[in-house]
């Protein structure tokens, strides 16, 4: 399940920080544990992978500036899980909050609205909306580097059968468009990822349904690994 979370920001609260992916996590989690209580805990404690991804915050109209981005027009974000009665109790966790991303952006949840699910063959061509994280011995690798690629499928297929219980298809990777590294805090840390301009993924449908709704690659629970299909 995907869904679409348009913000409302406040005058005055319009900057948004560079590096707000985790900000908007601990955002998440705490909304879900107010409404929920003890069902958001479960979600947060779970081992492994969290099964749902987001997006950075996008805007129509952004002017970046030293300490990050003024946002004007159609604000918002998405999020994504494959659990859907995790996607039910977010949506209705998230509606109408006040979203505070640091001390200097602040908005209100105006709507939340679910996607139609893209119906995925053995081909799909995707775009990033938050950079592809790809970990390996606590380093993370670049599309430069042996074995990106063939870590990359390995994750997906892990998460998979970690989420499903059942052996995972066969998924590979192509780049054919450009490719930007970002450099992002987390937590105490910094990762660095990968946005893809054009990425295509061929292999096992159901593979590559779970990819586009729990995100590709590492750190997708911390807001990376979401993309988009490039209709065609």
């Amino acid at each position: 399940m995907r869904f679409h979370v348009l913000l409302d920001p406040l005058r005055g609260r319009r900057l948004l920080p560079y590096d707000h992916q985790y900000l908007l996590m601990s955002w998440i989690y705490r909304v879900l544990e107010e409404k929920l209580g003890s069902t958001a805990g479960m979600v947060h404690d779970l081992p492994g992978f969290k099964p749902f991804t987001f997006s950075y915050v996008l805007s129509e109209k952004r002017k970046p500036v030293k300490s990050g981005v003024l946002c004007y027009g159609r604000t918002g974000f998405f999020f994504s899980t494959p659990d859907p009665e995790l996607g039910r109790l977010f949506s209705h966790a998230v509606a109408h909050e006040v979203v505070r991303l640091g001390s200097s952006f602040e908005a209100i949840v105006s709507s939340v609205s679910i996607l139609k699910e893209p119906d995925f063959g053995e081909r799909a061509v995707f775009r990033s909306l938050s950079p592809v994280v790809v970990r390996k011995n606590d380093a993370d690798l670049l599309p430069t580097e042996p074995g990106f690629y063939e870590r990359l499928s390995g994750i997906v297929q892990r998460k998979y059968y970690d989420f499903t219980g059942m052996a995972p298809g066969r998924i590979s990777f192509r780049v054919e468009g450009d490719v930007k590294i970002k450099r992002h805090r987390v937590r105490k840390g910094y990762c660095k990822g990968v946005l893809f301009s054009r990425l295509v993924v061929t292999g096992d449908p159901g593979l590559i349904a779970f990819g586009y709704q729990a995100g590709f690659g590492s750190r997708t629970g911390e807001g990376f690994g979401m993309v988009e299909v490039i209709r065609e």
